[in-house]
């Protein structure tokens, strides 16, 4: 199980009005840090592809 270490807030662009959030997260069997991408809180609000 992945174990999200920081999530911090963006604006993508000057007048965008889409949320979006950077992910710095580990715990997956590679062993290392990974960092994502979040827009309109897409992880919380669509179920895992």
């Amino acid at each position: 199980m992945a174990e999200v270490r920081a999530r911090v807030q963006l604006k993508v662009g000057k007048q965008s009005t889409i949320p979006a959030e950077i992910l710095s997260f580990s715990g997956l069997q590679d062993g290392v840090e990974h960092v994502a991408l979040v827009f309109n809180q897409a992880d919380k609000t669509q179920d895992t592809p």
